[in-house]
C-alpha cells in the first residue's frame, strides 16, 4: 500500500513539473537573455580558484590540482556527480547529439538478397 502511494505522489509530481514548463508559461522565458555584466559560471569559478589561492598563499595551478584531486578520489569511490558538474559548468557540456544521416542527408540502406539487390533509401523502423 505504501509503494502505491509513493507511486502516485511521485506521478503527481512529474506532472506538476511539466506544467511548470515554458510550453505553459511562455511568458516566463527571458527573451533579452542575462543582464550585462552578468558573470558566467565559468568566470566565478576562475575568481573563486584565485581567491582560494591568494588566501592560502599559494599558486592558482595547484588549488586547480587539490580540486582535481578531491574529484579524483569521489571518482575512484563511485561518485562522478562532482567531476561531472565542475567540467559541464567550467568547459561546457559534450555536444550530445550524433548526425549518423550523413550530413544531413537521409541514408541509403541497400539490402541484398541472394543475386538481386533492392534499394530502399528509406528504411520502415518496426516498433
Amino acid at each position: 500500500m505504501e509503494n502505491v502511494e509513493l507511486t502516485t505522489k511521485k506521478q503527481q509530481n512529474i506532472e506538476r513539473l511539466r506544467q511548470q514548463g515554458f510550453g505553459n508559461h511562455p511568458e516566463n522565458i527571458n527573451k533579452n537573455g542575462k543582464p550585462p555584466g552578468t558573470l558566467s559560471f565559468s568566470t566565478k569559478w576562475k575568481k573563486f580558484i584565485e581567491h582560494i589561492a591568494e588566501q592560502n598563499k599559494t599558486t592558482v595551478d595547484k588549488v586547480d590540482q587539490e580540486l582535481l584531486d578531491v574529484a579524483y578520489k569521489q571518482m575512484k569511490s563511485g561518485s562522478f556527480q562532482y567531476w561531472k558538474d565542475i567540467q559541464d559548468r567550467v568547459y561546457g557540456q559534450a555536444k550530445g547529439n550524433l548526425d549518423v544521416t550523413s550530413e544531413g542527408k537521409p541514408l541509403q540502406l541497400i539490402i541484398k538478397d541472394g543475386s538481386r539487390d533492392q534499394d530502399n533509401s528509406t528504411p520502415q523502423v518496426s516498433e
